[in-house]
């Protein structure tokens, strides 16, 4: 009697296992029909550091490939202005489009308990999108779903919300009204304005005088085709500001219009932190670093892990002498985003304003080991300047300037 029990208990599991079997097979099968919808609770306490890194474009077609940086860039906006969040600013998962890396190394490198990814796929007017959440820890799925949308302003971002909110969840986040409110705004109503927008944030991201153009242009167009879209007004006159510093910093008229259209913005949008940072970084070419300060607060306060207000403000304390409020500024902004050379780099040129010799030194080696190679800037850089006869600074100056003919050299 105990043998046939036996038997028959085992049946019933190889029944079971093979019925699993069938079952999966099945879904592998017609996997493109069916939605994906994996959703775990592993009880583990808040995982509030997350890396969204930028989806890969699997439509065929480079041109497609500001949809997925866009679709990237605006999840990360969204959830960068959650309360009690901390996720990755886009410049910090840049270095890693394009190049094969595991999830544990994203994790270690930007020292985050989970990692976004996903795909995105154009077929004619509609979107087909993959997106999984990853615990960098066990290397399991936290979620993962498959979405179709239409590329139409609601679809789009009711799917930017959608993927937001999972991860505000996924951090045992309980979102309150105002962060609901965050989560679902639309900044324009123009599916085409939309799509301009983002070809220019695609091209201002290039960090290029070319793409800096490009961005004008389509910035011109999406405000265009929407006078009311004010994070694009923003955008045009960060792109103006850019082209004043970096290709003609003695015309005025550039600083003006950036002047202009971020006021425009702000006139639409009196919180939008883009904007503020964006004035903040025209009263700093103009010399106007109180001004620039109160910018940079204003863009932390909606934003409070945004990176270019962290450093834009950590220089305005510095050049107004306020340097241990540039160091704890500066600070903040490492402990966010790690491994972001520049911020080391400032780190060194606020000990080298406060004249600490061997901390500055310190800091300009870190910014070296994680790739900072910008010797045009060290070489006119007046934050430097109470280095300049010492002799530890000019030994590595030798070496940045070797590293630099290095790149050169290999990019020719």
């Amino acid at each position: 009697m105990k043998i046939k029990t036996v038997r028959f208990i085992v049946s019933v599991l190889v029944g079971l296992i093979l019925l699993t079997l069938s079952y999966f097979w099945i879904k592998t099968r017609h996997r493109e029909e069916e939605p994906i919808r994996v959703t775990f609770d592993f009880g583990q306490p808040q995982k509030n550091r997350i890396a969204v890194l930028f989806f890969n474009n699997m439509s065929g077609s480079p041109d497609d490939e500001y949809l997925s940086d866009g679709l990237t860039e605006d999840i990360i906006t969204r959830l960068a202005k959650i309360d009690g969040l901390n996720v990755m600013s886009a410049t910090d998962v840049q270095r890693f489009k394009g190049r094969p890396i595991t999830i544990k190394e994203v994790g270690k490198a930007l020292n985050v308990d989970a990692v976004m990814e996903g795909s995105v796929r154009k077929v004619g007017e509609t979107l087909l999108v993959t997106a999984q959440l990853i615990d960098v820890a066990t290397g399991l799925h936290i979620w993962a779903e498959r979405y179709e949308r239409k590329i139409a302003v609601e679809d789009i971002f009711g799917l930017q919300n959608e993927l937001a909110t999972k991860i505000a969840q996924a951090a045992h986040l309980n979102l309150n009204q105002s962060a609901k409110e965050t989560l679902t705004q639309r900044p324009t109503v123009s599916t085409e304005a939309y799509e301009v927008y983002l070809r220019g944030k695609f091209y201002h991201l290039q960090m290029t005088v070319e793409g800096n153009w490009m961005a004008i242009e389509m910035f011109q167009k999406a405000i265009e085709l929407d006078p009311n879209f004010a994070i694009a007004y923003a955008g045009l006159g960060d792109a103006y500001a850019n082209h004043y510093h970096r290709v003609e910093p003695r015309d005025r008229f550039w600083l003006d219009q950036a002047s202009t259209q971020i006021k425009k913005a702000l006139e639409m949008d009196p919180s939008l932190p883009e904007a503020h940072k964006a004035l903040g970084h025209c009263y700093s070419n103009l010399g106007e670093h109180e001004k620039a300060a109160e910018e940079y607060q204003k863009a932390l306060a909606v934003k409070p892990n945004y990176m270019e207000a962290q450093i834009g403000l950590g220089e305005a304390y510095c050049i107004l002498g306020k340097y241990d409020e540039a160091l704890h500024q500066l600070e903040e902004a490492l402990d966010h985003h790690p491994e972001f050379s520049y911020i080391y780099y400032m780190m060194g040129c606020v000990y080298s304003m406060k004249k600490e010799r061997d901390q500055a030194l310190s800091w300009f080696g870190k910014a070296f080991e994680r790739g900072f190679r910008n010797v045009e800037l060290m070489a006119r850089d007046s934050f430097l300047d109470p280095l300049r006869d010492d002799s530890g600074f000019k030994n590595l100056m030798k070496k940045f300037h070797l590293e630099h003919k290095k790149r050169e050299a290999k990019a020719v």
